[in-house]
């Protein structure tokens, strides 16, 4: 089972700070992830049951905006909520970002954190020499 890796403290308080059912939503998310639900990982809808409050979740790629791993998870309640991920290497699942979407597009400036630590993070997997 790959590890669930925050990029760094704030990505973790980020999340810690959605609404509980949010969370849980997310963590259904990442488990499917962490055991290779192929669901999970496609652009297909996920539905947890068809009793949640909130939307099927929503996995999106991310390549020409962040970076070529880079995924998205979109998560609609009365908000939307999204998290930025990335699945493909071996050692774990680097989380990279995670906002709460307050207007009706999603601005640039919502997406620079997760860009900038994208780079960051193929950096370190070079420095690690890690393939």
């Amino acid at each position: 089972m790959k590890a669930i890796i925050y990029w760094n403290r704030k990505v973790q308080t980020e999340i810690d700070n959605f609404p509980e059912g949010v969370l849980e939503r997310i963590n259904f998310e990442f488990t499917a992830l962490q055991n290779d639900c192929s669901n999970a990982s496609s652009e297909e809808e996920v539905v947890l049951d068809e009793t949640a409050e909130f939307s099927p979740a929503q996995h999106k790629a991310m390549r020409e905006t962040i970076g070529r791993y880079a995924r998205q998870i979109t998560i609609k309640s009365g908000d939307s909520y999204r998290v930025i991920y990335v699945v493909k290497f071996p050692e774990g699942i680097y989380v990279l970002h995670a906002f709460k979407k307050k207007t009706n597009g999603t601005s640039k400036k919502d997406y620079t954190p997760a860009k900038s630590r994208y780079k960051d993070l193929e950096q370190y997997r070079r420095d690690k020499k890690l393939k």
